[in-house]
């Protein structure tokens, strides 16, 4: 619970209460699976129970989210600590449904991270795309642009703000050429790293994405 506040944590005590009456009016004990669903809820929002999805939908979310999960996790010493993985649509408010997703925590609530540290995060943030690369031959959904978004901004910290290449500084608020340029080379790295740690597991992969849609 890194970065949450007092009153978060009392609003998800609170919300895995009702889970666990609404589960068993009888029974006086929150479990740890009531606490989970209530985290769930208020980090990533409620479950939709009630939504139709087309199979080919739900394959591709599940080879998706797993390429996220896998990346994570095959990574030695990844900065943040994997939880989980899911495909249960999710209601975010104000009209925003996520399809899927893989959650992991911070470890700690200050936490400094190296260049090899960011350029693991931004290999585990293209593991959808590359995913859904890997498995349609390129006819990718459009739901990667957050996670291209995120990593983009990573490496573009990582020339601009971090002095973690390089290119010198410019006191542009936009990217110089070069710094450009600078960028362009981690993500290409990141890239082709992710891709091949996908490829090199692509059994376990396909083995990991048909037990998320089975259960």
């Amino acid at each position: 619970t890194a970065g949450l506040s007092g009153a978060d944590l009392e609003l998800i005590i609170n919300n895995a209460k009702i889970i666990s009456i609404n589960r068993n009016f009888n029974e006086k004990e929150i479990r740890e699976e009531d606490l989970h669903k209530a985290y769930s809820d208020f980090t990533i929002g409620i479950e939709l129970e009630n939504i139709t999805i087309e199979d080919r939908q739900i394959e591709k979310t599940a080879f998706h989210e797993i390429g996220h999960a896998l990346t994570m996790l095959l990574q030695k010493d990844y900065p943040y600590e994997f939880d989980t993985v899911t495909i249960i649509p999710r209601d975010q408010g104000e009209g925003s449904i996520v399809l899927g997703f893989a959650r992991f925590f911070k470890k700690v609530d200050l936490q400094t991270l190296s260049k090899e540290d960011l350029k693991k995060l931004i290999i585990s943030l293209l593991g959808g795309y590359t995913a859904e690369t890997i498995m349609y031959n390129g006819n990718i959904d459009d739901g990667a642009s957050n996670d291209l978004n995120r990593a983009t901004a990573i490496a573009q910290k990582m020339v601009k703000s971090f002095g973690m290449t390089d290119t010198l500084f410019s006191s542009n608020e936009k990217l110089t050429e070069k710094e450009q340029e600078s960028v362009e080379t981690i993500l290409q790295e990141c890239k082709n790293e992710c891709k091949k740690l996908l490829e090199e597991h692509i059994v376990i992969f396909k083995k990991l994405t048909e037990e998320l849609i089975n259960k």
